[in-house]
Parts: C-alpha cells; sequence; structure tokens
C-alpha cells in the first residue's frame, strides 16, 4: 500500500463519516455505551490532529492527545472534523513512511501512521454509520490490513482479561483476502498464529476480511459469518472478546 492510496483511504472513510455525522450527532453508538456521533467525530478528529502534530514534529517521544473536539460547539463539529482531515490527508501523502518518528508499536515509522490512520477512520466510519442503522462493508484491502493489525496489537494476549478459555483453538478464515489465522484460548488472553493446513481446531470462523475485522474488534459476532464447530469454543471467544480496550473519550 503506497503512502497515496493510504492517504486517499483516510480522505474517503472521513467523508463518509463527516456524512454519517450529518444524519445526526446526538444519535447514541452502539459500540461505545454513552457515546454519540458527535463524541465519535471529537475522537476521531482529536487523533488526526495527535498524529499529524507527532509528524509534523518528528516526534520521537509520545506527545499528549489534546480533548480538542470537545470544546467545539456542536454545529462546527463537522468542519472543525473536516479541516483536521484536510491537513493529515495532505502530510500523509507527502511524507516518506521510512522517516522515524514515535508510534504505539516497535515499528517506529510514519508509515505505521499512515496505516493505523487509514484503519482509525475507516472503523470509525463504520461505528458512526452503524449508529444510523447502515450496514456499509470496509473495503477488503483496508479491512484485510486492519484485520491484522488487530489479531497482532489489539487482542488480549498473556495475561490479559480473562476469557474463561482453557486451551479451545479457533480458526479463522478470510474470504476474500489471503488469511488464515488460529487464536488459542489461554485462562487469561488469546494466542494468535498464522494457520497451517494440518492445524487442529476446535471451531471455524469464516467471513469476509471486513466482517472478520469487525469480528476481532467486538462489534459483531456472526452476524454475517459462518460459525462450525464446538459450540462452547464459541462462545468462549465471544467472551474474550468483550476485553477488546474501549478508547477514552477526552
Amino acid at each position: 500500500m503506497t503512502s497515496t492510496i493510504l492517504a486517499h483511504a483516510v480522505e474517503e472513510e472521513a467523508a463518509d463519516l463527516v456524512d454519517a455525522g450529518e444524519l445526526g450527532l446526538a444519535v447514541p453508538v452502539p459500540r461505545y455505551p454513552g457515546w454519540s456521533v458527535a463524541d465519535l467525530l471529537c475522537h476521531t478528529g482529536d487523533v488526526h490532529r495527535w498524529v499529524t502534530t507527532v509528524i509534523e514534529e518528528r516526534a520521537r517521544e509520545r506527545l499528549p492527545r489534546e480533548a480538542l473536539g470537545r470544546h467545539v460547539q456542536q454545529p462546527a463539529l463537522t468542519d472543525w472534523f473536516r479541516d483536521g482531515v484536510d491537513r493529515l490527508v495532505q502530510l500523509l501523502e507527502v511524507t516518506d513512511p521510512a522517516v522515524p518518528v514515535w508510534t504505539l508499536t516497535d515499528d517506529r515509522s510514519v508509515g505505521f501512521w499512515q496505516r493505523r490512520m487509514a484503519h482509525e477512520t475507516a472503523i470509525h466510519r463504520w461505528d458512526a454509520q452503524s449508529a444510523h442503522r447502515i450496514t456499509e462493508p470496509i473495503r477488503a484491502w483496508l479491512a484485510h490490513s486492519g484485520l491484522i493489525e488487530s489479531l497482532v496489537q489489539h487482542l488480549p494476549v498473556g495475561d490479559g482479561e480473562p476469557t474463561g478459555g482453557s486451551g479451545e483453538r479457533l480458526r479463522l478464515h478470510c474470504l476474500d483476502e489471503r488469511g488464515d489465522w488460529v487464536v488459542t484460548l489461554l485462562p487469561a488472553g488469546v494466542r494468535v498464529e498464522r494457520a497451517v493446513p494440518s492445524a487442529d481446531v476446535d471451531a471455524t470462523i469464516v467471513g469476509t476480511a471486513s466482517d472478520l475485522w469487525l469480528l476481532v474488534t467486538g462489534r459483531s459476532f456472526g452476524a454475517e459469518l459462518s460459525l462450525d464447530g464446538d459450540p462452547v469454543a464459541l462462545e468462549r471467544f465471544e467472551h474474550a472478546l468483550r476485553g477488546v480496550a474501549v478508547p477514552q473519550l477526552g
């Protein structure tokens, strides 16, 4: 994925997020109890501005993220959000992905933020649309990239949240992009690894990259997915997904 492709993805997903906001800012967001669509715009806009500053300043340490959107009056919120998107998109498109900056992982490069901002904006676009009962999938290549990121970084691992698991293994198979993973449910947290053809599993979940990404980020379970195998393993996996962190607002 080139810088231009990722920057355009941010631009397009952000435009759809704004469109959802214009359908009603006060509508509750199902994924985040207590949040409205306005809160979602505030959160995403704050993240956009924070990352813009990290890249502009070539920051090598974490910078504080300010809750700027909370101080914007709702009638002006979508314009404030668009302004932040415009700055971010221009910066992502022209900055060499190899430029070193602080990030959330061991990949200390602007390339990380180019991918992360495409993922962040796409998933919150889906959140905003879901508040208005719109179910538009995330484009396959972008969802696949986000799915890999979530499997590696966001699922509870090691000594994370209790899952009730005792070694159950579930295969996640992606239909529209190449991908096959095995998730092992540990007593606390999960372990994720690439599947091999001979992998022995207790249950299988098959779906598009978009549906699998929504699954592992705790947004839906079973809606458009094919579920097969041990119902206890599936139930425990659903329980484990409740441990996926919800971001703090403000």
